[in-house]
């Protein structure tokens, strides 16, 4: 027998730890930002200069459905501007974001 229970709303919170994960409070998450259940796609915007390398975005999703069930997830995503050390030889750096092809 199949659950026929509908999902009916997701949450998102974040919160920027700069204590690299183990910072006070990351155990509760700050209130949650509804989100319809037929939007697909929801974008976290935090701006480069809101962040250091090192720093850690906590992130709660919850998703409720129609027989009142109710889970939440916390994803720990590290943050690190550090430019990609190429190896190959077939790449050269030209500055620090832009490489080309030899």
């Amino acid at each position: 027998m199949e659950d026929s229970s509908e999902i009916v709303g997701y949450g998102v919170a974040y919160m920027l730890d700069r204590h690299g994960g183990g910072g006070i409070g990351l155990t509760q998450p700050s209130p949650y930002n509804s989100i319809p259940s037929t939007q697909e796609q929801y974008t976290i915007n935090i701006p480069k200069y809101h962040f250091r390398d090192g720093d850690v975005l906590a992130i709660w999703f919850t998703v409720s459905d129609s027989a009142g069930n109710k889970d939440d997830v916390r994803l720990n995503v590290g943050l690190d501007r550090t430019p990609p050390q190429i190896t190959d030889d077939e790449f050269k750096t030209e500055t620090l974001d832009q490489f080309t092809s030899t």
